[in-house]
């Protein structure tokens, strides 16, 4: 009797074990999908903002271009920030 509980306690452990290494590798795996996500996000987002500056660096002059697009980037995180601190935004009739 005490062998075939043994048996029986080993089998599960060996599935726990197996199922718990599974969920493990899936949740690495999410893991680094959202890193790769938020760093390409931060590179474009660089770029677009390095775009940004050299279009209007053609008509403004750099300091001034670099002045605009400071500002609307705090107006927009701002504007970010504001709407996702107010839940009331997401209330649909």
């Amino acid at each position: 009797m005490a062998r075939m509980m043994e048996d029986m306690t080993r089998s599960e452990l060996e599935r726990f074990e197996a199922n718990l290494a599974a969920s493990l590798t899936t949740a690495v795996d999410q893991v680094i999908a959202i890193l790769v996500l938020i760093a390409s996000g931060i590179v474009g987002g660089g770029c677009l903002i390095a775009a940004l500056i050299l279009l209007l660096g053609r008509w403004l002059p750099w300091w001034m271009s670099f002045a605009v697009a400071g500002l609307s980037i705090i107006v927009l995180g701002e504007l970010f920030y504001d709407r996702h601190r107010n839940p009331a935004w997401r209330k649909t009739a």
